[in-house]
């Protein structure tokens, strides 16, 4: 057997929280995209991160999964709590309207197979209205903000507000 040596990261550890909470999709495709927008547009180098397939849609009580939602809702509030979040970013992605199939979400074409793009993206702002009066409703943040990353027919994206 080999022995490995540790790898010395470079970055020493934060001792200081974000108190930014991220919830994004794991599709790995729009990490850095969303980091940029993130930087960016927002300012936001630093943030606590909560990937799941669908993010936000985890959290919305109008998807069918329950034992789902009861789970990852348990552990939203954890994080909220635990981290002292004070800002909740909820961040979805679908094809723009030119935009190609394979963007549109998985977990959301999953959930809503007979859906097109343009009803997925209509669901996305109706699971924002849901988690807002639900999930969230029991916090006191400073700031609730929901985009969406729309991916056009040139594989390029463009950021849309949903709040």
């Amino acid at each position: 057997m080999t022995e490995t040596r540790p790898f010395h990261v470079q970055k020493p550890w934060e001792p200081m929280r974000p108190h930014v909470l991220v919830v994004a999709c794991s599709d790995g495709r729009l990490q850095e995209p969303l980091d940029d927008f993130l930087n960016s547009a927002l300012g936001i180098v630093n943030y606590d991160r909560l990937y799941l397939p669908g993010g936000p849609a985890s959290l919305s009580p109008s998807a069918s999964e329950y034992t789902r939602l009861a789970s990852v809702t348990k552990e939203f509030h954890f994080l909220l709590d635990a981290h002292q979040i004070e800002t909740v970013i909820l961040t979805y992605h679908c094809s723009a309207e030119d935009g190609p199939e394979d963007a549109v979400c998985a977990d959301y074409r999953r959930m809503y197979a007979s859906y097109t793009a343009e009803r997925i993206r209509k669901q996305q702002e109706l699971d924002t209205e849901q988690i807002l009066k639900g999930p969230l409703s029991d916090f006191k943040l400073k700031q609730i903000l929901a985009y969406r990353m729309e991916v056009g027919a040139d594989y390029e994206i463009d950021v849309k507000s949903l709040i």
